[in-house]
């Protein structure tokens, strides 16, 4: 017990007459050359072989990007939603509805048409 106390006590000593001293992340230079993104030595790419292309990140099938939360968004005649977060998910109108020019109205032949 006396031994393991002496040897805690010595610990704490050690720990705070000589505090470990931490380096920052940018004082150590990397291994291998950064933010190139090219291979080294300056050698292009083989040749055949297809670069990537970007390509557009799908949406879910019914939605569709949107600037003004609130707003009724028509999506053809037949769909309409309100836009929520910049995000709009649509459903179909009413029968006898249609949605236009951002306004749920009614269709052909309904409310007097």
């Amino acid at each position: 017990m006396h031994a393991t106390v002496i040897l805690l006590a010595g610990l704490t000593a050690l720990a705070t007459a000589s505090p470990i001293q931490s380096a920052k992340a940018d004082a150590v230079p990397a291994p291998f050359a950064t933010g190139t993104g090219s291979p080294q030595g300056g050698y292009a790419a083989p040749s055949g072989v297809p670069m990537p292309v970007a390509v557009p990140v799908p949406r879910p099938v019914g939605s569709a990007p949107c600037p003004i939360d609130g707003k009724l968004v028509c999506n053809g005649p037949e769909q309409w939603g309100l836009c929520n977060w910049g995000e709009v998910k649509f459903q179909r109108v009413a029968a006898g509805t249609q949605c236009l020019k951002g306004e749920i109205v009614f269709g052909p032949g309904f409310g007097g048409h």
